[in-house]
């Protein structure tokens, strides 16, 4: 079966939008966020670092893991609240500033601070790539995402 005139001159539109569709970057949905976020939270207050982790930008995960590690963090840290207080999101970024309180061990004082977590898209996800001050400190520095991660966010 041969298509119709009006068939074929309506193919060549559809492979191009189709191909304009697969290279556009995706954008990490804004009514996801404020989930991630605590989801994050949750997985930090059950000490599952390892899943914490996964919300990390890549570039940051083995660095926390390895502080985690160090610092005996699965038994002697204990994140007791995290409140989100405040949401300043824009494209491609969000900064959520979040009550946050926790013991570490030996220390048996409950700390408190307010933690600004910068959240960024990353190829169409929210991940974390800053976060300051609070009990982990490798996640203080400026982040930049490196040239050869990828296309989106």
């Amino acid at each position: 079966m041969v298509p119709s005139k009006a068939v074929r001159s309506f193919l060549p539109w559809l492979l191009l939008a189709a191909l304009a569709c697969a290279h556009t970057p995706r954008k990490a949905d804004p009514a996801l966020l404020r989930t991630t976020v605590d989801q994050f939270h949750e997985r930090l207050h059950w000490n599952d670092f390892h899943a914490a982790s996964g919300a990390l930008v890549p570039e940051r995960r083995e660095r926390f893991l390895k502080a985690r590690s160090a610092r005996r963090d699965d038994k002697d840290l204990t994140v007791t609240e995290c409140e989100v207080v405040n949401v300043d999101a824009r494209e491609g970024k969000a900064l959520i500033t979040t009550r946050m309180r926790w013991i570490r061990l030996p220390s048996a004082s409950e700390q408190s601070d307010e933690v600004v977590s910068e959240w960024v898209d990353y190829d169409g996800t929210w991940l974390l790539a800053r976060q300051t001050p609070g009990p982990f400190e490798e996640l203080a520095e400026e982040y930049t995402r490196p040239a050869d991660a990828g296309t989106g966010g």
